[in-house]
């Protein structure tokens, strides 16, 4: 299983989890005591707690691959390094193309 699978059914799962319990509440305060303001709060409070809570939990637990490539950086002098040839001083030919393709367009 995939990692972006993985992670999509963890969030089903979740979803499928809050759905119950909604309808275990629904189903108890309907048979069991009045719906009040209050207990309408509470209950959307916790909901929203329990969404940031498994949202931070799926971030811990299915890292985002594509926030760590390319997060070395380089310095002034590597980049003229690569760009420039260390015996001319001169760009070189992968460099010098690239530099006459983004002129002409």
């Amino acid at each position: 299983m995939s990692l972006i699978n993985a992670k999509n059914f963890f969030l089903l799962v979740i979803s499928i989890v809050v759905i119950v319990l909604s309808t275990l509440f629904a189903q108890f305060y309907s048979e069991q005591a009045t719906v009040s303001l209050v207990t309408v709060v509470i209950y959307t409070a916790v909901i929203i707690i329990a969404a940031m809570t498994t949202w931070l939990i799926a971030q811990k637990i299915f890292p985002d691959k594509s926030s760590s490539v390319g997060s070395e950086t380089i310095t002034v002098e590597e980049l003229f390094d690569y760009t420039h040839d260390p015996v001319t001083n001169l760009p070189t030919s992968q460099q010098a193309l690239k530099t006459f393709n983004s002129a002409i367009k």
